[in-house]
């Protein structure tokens, strides 16, 4: 296994398909990156909060730290942390720096 290893393993755009959702359940993950989509959509759309309720939960039964992608609002900030997710991407917390990798 992986983890018994040393290995960690993350998962990227959780929630763009269903098998996304299989791979939380089956797969040792330490983290998961939950897609931007659902982060954009949070303060608006009752279904991307029950989604992301959804995503919470099983993450703590599974011992998953959720990070969320395309964190841009100081809303969409107020709106993870109240649905336990804490840990974000996005231009909100930190712009891309110009350095390239060599």
């Amino acid at each position: 296994m992986a983890v018994a290893a040393g290995y960690r393993i993350s998962i990227d755009h959780v929630g763009t398909s269903s098998t996304t959702f299989e791979y939380l359940g089956q797969l040792p993950l330490s983290f998961a990156k939950v897609d931007c989509k659902y982060v954009h959509g949070l303060t608006d759309s009752a279904e991307n909060r029950l989604l992301l309720t959804t995503l919470v939960q099983l993450a703590r039964t599974r011992n998953i730290v959720l990070i969320a992608e395309g964190v841009e609002t100081r809303q969409e900030r107020a709106g993870l942390l109240d649905a336990g997710v804490h840990f974000g991407l996005g231009f909100l917390l930190g712009e891309p720096g110009s350095d390239r990798m060599s």
